[in-house]
């Protein structure tokens, strides 16, 4: 059985679709992390915003993911290390 991986909060996310999220149903707190979601916060400093528990913030990203709303941003070798 292949357990879904769950985010980290080193990793950046970005909007894919800015109107998309429109026309789908969200709750609170995608609506909130969207707002915030801006290709460079960390997800630790967005769940710190939000006001968000981790699990809560991994809960969300990974809805807003699978939504397809949201997509990791690729950072350069250099920021990684």
């Amino acid at each position: 059985m292949r357990t879904k991986s769950k985010p980290t909060s080193g990793v950046i996310f970005t909007c894919s679709r800015h109107d998309a999220h429109c026309a789908l149903p969200i709750d609170n707190n995608m609506r909130k992390v969207l707002r915030q979601i801006d290709g460079h916060r960390s997800l630790a400093s967005v769940a710190f915003v939000t006001g968000l528990s981790m699990t809560e913030m991994q809960e969300t990203i990974r809805a807003l993911v699978e939504m397809q709303l949201i997509v990791p941003v690729d950072r350069p070798a250099s920021i990684l290390t």
